[in-house]
């Protein structure tokens, strides 16, 4: 199948660059900047997240060092200034630049689920990811430097009734998953049998009222980063040598 699509892009038409297709060998450091942010809104009236904790006398550093990926690429021209680059299972389509050619994809996802209740009850959930990848190669004869950047968000957010008739509905713990995210301090107990409990999981109960209004809860979070890489064109006469170099390569670390 792989040789099929390389054939009609081929037949297509010839790049002016069409000398950089063939098989390229990635050598990709490890992307220490990739970076992950995340904000979490909500209505549960008592609930914080645990950013917000003193996290007391500790200090806590964590660091990670791996030795660069290699992995093998084919890189395919056809018509004026496009080209494929074909990486394992993964294609990405790509346009000529001034120095070489600049790949992206942009791939999104987006789910809803929603189900109510005749005696008032309501839950719903909304799912919105998106990942865009970028590829930038600048090349010189057989070998290429470049830059490896991507972008990953999510948007999930989630809406439910903040109490509900328990024998109707038949549960009595909500389905809105704030214990994943929120928390909240409570004291029970009278006199020396009072306990107050910090940061335990927080639960939208069907007959207490957690929120303000309907509860509501949303967590988007955004992870990007960008790392520069080196490739060489291997001297493989024949393109069809790559059905056996897709799978081939070194991850990081080994």
């Amino acid at each position: 199948m792989k040789k099929n699509i390389l054939l009609a892009l081929v037949l297509g038409g010839c790049s002016s660059s069409s000398k950089d297709g063939g098989i390229w060998a990635f050598e990709l450091p490890y992307d220490e900047s990739y970076e992950c942010a995340e904000t979490i809104t909500h209505n549960f009236t008592d609930g914080y997240t645990t950013e917000t904790e003193d996290d007391g006398d500790w200090t806590s550093e964590e660091s990670i060092n791996l030795s660069p990926q290699l992995f093998f690429g084919q890189l395919e021209t056809y018509g004026t200034g496009q080209a494929v680059l074909i990486i394992g299972n993964e294609v990405y389509p790509g346009i000529e630049s001034a120095t070489g050619w600049d790949f992206t994809w942009v791939g999104s996802t987006e789910t809803s689920e929603s189900n109510s209740h005749s005696s008032g009850y309501s839950f719903a959930s909304t799912n919105i990811s998106s990942s865009d990848v970028t590829i930038s190669l600048s090349i010189s004869g057989a070998t290429a430097t470049g830059t490896w950047a991507a972008t990953d968000n999510s948007d999930r957010s989630w809406s439910e009734s903040d109490t509900w008739e328990n024998g109707v509905i038949g549960f009595s713990t909500g389905q809105i998953p704030a214990a994943q995210f929120l928390i909240y301090d409570f004291t029970k107990g009278k006199g020396k049998k009072q306990v107050t409990i910090e940061g335990a999981p927080l639960t939208n109960e069907f007959d207490l009222p957690e929120c303000s209004g309907d509860c509501q809860l949303d967590v988007v979070s955004s992870c990007s980063g960008s790392v520069n890489f080196t490739a060489t064109k291997a001297g493989f006469e024949d393109e069809d040598v790559y059905e056996y170099l897709d799978e081939a390569n070194q991850p990081y670390g080994s």
